[in-house]
């Protein structure tokens, strides 16, 4: 564990991590269930965006409902002024925090929330990090538990990594995770997730997911291939990862098809 980065435990981890929630490089295809954005905030280095574009022939708007991360339980929801036909708008995480009804208290307003994105039209939404370097994609379009490969292990130089594990169905539920030497495919430990409520989500780092697994993955490990072997309920998996001592984190998910 590097420079300070990581700590032990969830609770650092999602301290770290609290903004990104999707993979880079795609528009959202999303109507009715809608698109499920894990643990949202501003920090001091990233501000946190939403696009919105509809697809369709008719004016409409976009619906935003707000959940906490950690417990699932719905707080409140936004809606968009109307968009219209072919038109597309940017609206920032705090504004839809500071526009969404009944009013957030203080402490959710600072809060990583859960953003579960519908609309009344056909299109897309995409979420966006800004830093002072770098404007970053960070979509996601929801996909079941895949695998994750290439991870950045707790022996990676310069750069950290975590695992974001969404739930956005209606019970809780735990995932079990088989990690694997991503060089040659074998099978170095598996960890079990917490439960994790519907509606909710959690980041754990690597390294402590590493440190947890049985047997414990070497420390030295430079990179795995995660792979779900198990699941009590619907999950979404993510890779996110950071420039060690950099607050900006990217989210390294998506990945096209050979």
């Amino acid at each position: 564990m590097r420079a300070g980065l990581w700590a032990i435990g969830i609770a650092a981890a999602t301290a770290l991590f609290a903004a990104p929630a999707g993979a880079g490089g795609r528009d959202n295809s999303f109507f009715g269930a809608g698109t499920f954005f894990g643990n949202v905030a501003d920090s001091a280095a990233a501000t946190q965006v939403f696009r919105f574009y509809n697809g369709s022939r008719f004016a409409g708007t976009a619906r935003v409902v707000l959940y906490d991360a950690g417990t699932g339980a719905m707080i409140a929801t936004w809606t968009s002024t109307s968009i219209p036909a072919g038109g597309a708008v940017e609206v920032s995480a705090a504004a839809v925090k500071t526009g969404a009804t009944p009013a957030l208290t203080a402490g959710q307003s600072t809060a990583a929330l859960n953003f579960a994105a519908t609309a009344s039209f056909r299109g897309t939404v995409r979420q966006i990090t800004r830093t002072t370097g770098a404007v970053i994609n960070q979509s996601d379009c929801g996909t079941p538990v895949g695998v994750l490969s290439y991870v950045e292990g707790p022996g990676f130089p310069g750069v950290s990594a975590a695992v974001k594990l969404l739930n956005p169905g209606l019970r809780a539920g735990t995932v079990t995770l088989s990690l694997r030497n991503a060089g040659t495919g074998a099978e170095l430990g598996r960890w079990t997730s917490p439960s994790v409520p519907p509606h909710g989500s959690t980041i754990v780092s690597v390294s402590s997911m590493a440190a947890a697994a049985t047997p414990i993955v070497p420390a030295t490990t430079t990179a795995l291939t995660i792979v779900p072997v198990s699941a009590t309920t619907g999950f979404g998996l993510e890779h996110l990862a950071a420039v060690t001592a950099s607050g900006a984190v990217s989210n390294l998910t998506d990945a096209c098809p050979i």
